[in-house]
């Protein structure tokens, strides 16, 4: 969970400025092979601050790639493309290979020239089917367990819109809708796990901007994949100064962490572009 998007998001709601009803996603994901996508920062070459944004132009070479790899679905870790550099992201740019039924998740920043541009993101969940595209743009809603209360009945409020059929979104830090005691007791004071069993949710896409060593997290993970949930985090990597695991990605299926032989890294030597790190998973 980045730094950046702990400080405290959106603003309070009025009785002034009535919320709109969140409307329902327009279109279920199902996937059954999905790209888990990561850019590298530890290998990008760009020498400033803003070298995360390398990988904007190349965002369709690495979504034909993972289609060609046989997957419907790619996910990327967060401030995946910025808007500032090159424009807001096309379904040409998303759908790169004709003809072929695909999901994209990729988070759009509006302004990469500093960090206070970044908190402005909107995460892109595009899908091309039968009937052509369609597409909806989320956005995180809250990041820490202590943040205000009105932030995560936003996120609720929210769910019909990051539904899609058996599939739900969370946003990094969003996975503290629950929360675990030092003894290991999940608490869960707005039922969500039954609001999962009560939309027959099985797979949740969680996005995340940086790795974060706080085991709690990846305890809840664990936690909101049970009941035969799979739950599939990535991050970028490459944020050495925190220390990272091995790979740029959790996968929690049933309340068990994958390992390597389940979710497969592509050999890095046979990446169309350097700077990234891509898994594979059948679900």
């Amino acid at each position: 969970m980045s730094s950046a998007m702990s400080a405290k998001i959106g603003r309070s709601p009025t009785a002034s400025s009535p919320e709109r009803p969140s409307v329902p996603a327009p279109f279920t994901l199902a996937p059954r092979k999905v790209a888990i996508v990561a850019r590298d920062w530890g290998v990008e070459s760009a020498p400033h601050v803003f070298r995360h944004w390398e990988v904007t132009p190349h965002i369709p070479r690495l979504i034909q790639f993972c289609a060609e790899e046989g997957c419907d679905t790619v996910i990327f870790s967060l401030w995946t493309h910025c808007r500032r550099l090159a424009g807001k992201l096309t379904d040409d740019e998303l759908f790169p290979v004709p003809g072929r039924h695909l999901a994209v998740l990729a988070g759009e920043v509006f302004d990469c020239e500093n960090e206070k541009g970044w908190k402005k993101e909107r995460v892109v969940v595009a899908n091309r089917g039968r009937r052509g595209v369609a597409s909806v743009r989320l956005e995180q809603h809250f990041a820490r367990t202590k943040d205000r209360k009105w932030t995560k009945e936003k996120f609720l409020r929210d769910l019909p819109a990051r539904t899609f059929g058996g599939t739900l979104v969370m946003l990094c830090g969003e996975v503290n809708i629950i929360s675990t005691t030092r003894a290991g007791k999940v608490v869960d004071p707005f039922r969500f796990r039954r609001k999962l069993d009560e939309l027959d949710i099985r797979l949740i896409l969680n996005p995340a901007h940086t790795y974060s060593r706080l085991h709690w997290l990846k305890e809840k993970r664990r936690v909101l994949s049970r009941a035969g949930r799979t739950v599939v985090t990535v991050w970028n990597a490459g944020n050495t100064a925190k220390g990272e695991p091995s790979v740029p990605w959790l996968v929690h299926r049933d309340g068990t962490l994958l390992g390597k032989d389940e979710v497969k890294e592509v050999d890095r030597a046979q990446l169309p572009v350097q700077g990234v790190r891509i898994g594979i998973i059948k679900l």
